[in-house]
């Protein structure tokens, strides 16, 4: 005989275990076989007594007739959705004249909601998958908070989290995404990366490397640049970037060139928290952008060139600011 359990419509569980309480009785139940499928269409035998004897059965201390009060599970349904049409499947293996009834079955569900968050991981190995497969893959997902999760990678990352767009790992195209798939988190690897896309609530974790991120506007949730000499470059014109608002961490230089006039504002605690430990930010820019941090108690020191670049150099605690010449400074 076979019951149907219908889930649908019900809170959504991604599924660590699934267990029935069985109220059963029978002439000789070790002849009973239960199984319970899925919607997705696994089958798990969840009780399968075949082979048992009278001596192995009094080691539980149980008699093999009459009622059958126990609780079995499986955890063949590991990640599967709870909602749908479950099947519980119960068979007589034996034809022998034995008989018996269902007085009643419970099914437990327990996992964690179902969010619609998905995690896409990639790895060094993927280009060669991709060869396998004859073309990249394109990702279609716009439900829930997902996830890049780039980290393995030793090679470099282009990681574009714009919809539509294709993104490569050692310069080879990797895997593309749909004009519908949203993105929420992107995380690099060991490589020197670039990432861009971001749009509005996402967060970038560039790990290792020396790391550059692009954006457009300010309506991140968090940039953290992590290890190495990392950027975060602002790619457009009237971008007004405010490190008292705007959450970024372990960066060592923003570059406000971008097409047109940017700005940069922030105070001295800004600056310590958007560093690692060395405390020190380096502004990059040409003449239209500006950068001001008024009242923070800064000196100027003694100018400073990196890579043919001249700086201004101001100082503040254990801050240190410094902007290319060709920027306007508002500095108190």
């Amino acid at each position: 005989m076979e019951f149907d359990l219908d889930m649908s419509g019900l809170s959504d569980l991604d599924l660590d275990v699934m267990s029935l309480s069985l109220g059963i009785s029978h002439d000789y139940w070790p002849e009973l076989q239960i199984t319970v499928i899925s919607p997705e269409g696994t089958e798990s035998i969840i009780l399968d007594t075949g082979g048992l004897t009278a001596n192995s059965i009094s080691e539980f201390n149980v008699s093999m007739t009459g009622a059958m009060d126990w609780e079995v599970l499986s955890r063949a349904f590991w990640n599967e959705n709870t909602s749908g049409t479950w099947t519980i499947r119960i068979e007589d293996m034996v034809d022998n004249g034995n008989s018996g009834t269902v007085d009643g079955i419970t099914a437990h569900f327990e996992g964690d909601v179902n969010t619609g968050a998905d995690t896409y991981f990639f790895t060094d190995e993927w280009a060669m998958m991709n060869e396998y497969n004859g073309g990249i893959a394109t990702l279609n997902d716009n439900v829930g908070v997902n996830t890049i999760n780039a980290s393995p990678v030793s090679d470099d990352i282009i990681l574009d989290l714009s919809a539509g767009a294709t993104s490569q790992i050692g310069g080879v195209d990797a895997f593309s995404l749909s004009g519908s798939t949203t993105i929420d988190i992107g995380i690099t690897g060991d490589g020197d990366d670039i990432i861009r896309g971001l749009d509005t609530g996402d967060s970038v974790y560039a790990m290792r490397g020396d790391d550059t991120i692009e954006i457009t506007a300010t309506d991140f949730a968090l940039i953290n640049g992590h290890n190495g000499e990392d950027t975060l470059m602002l790619d457009g014109s009237g971008i007004n970037l405010d490190l008292s608002t705007d959450t970024i961490i372990n960066m060592e230089v923003i570059d406000l060139t971008g097409s047109g006039n940017n700005s940069l504002t922030l105070t001295l605690q800004d600056l310590l928290d958007a560093t690692d430990s060395d405390n020190q930010l380096i502004i990059d820019g040409n003449a239209g952008d500006s950068v001001t941090s008024s009242n923070e108690g800064w000196s100027q020191g003694a100018d400073q060139n990196i890579d043919g670049v001249t700086y201004h150099t101001y100082t503040a605690g254990t801050g240190t600011l410094l902007i290319d010449e060709d920027v306007t400074q508002t500095i108190a």
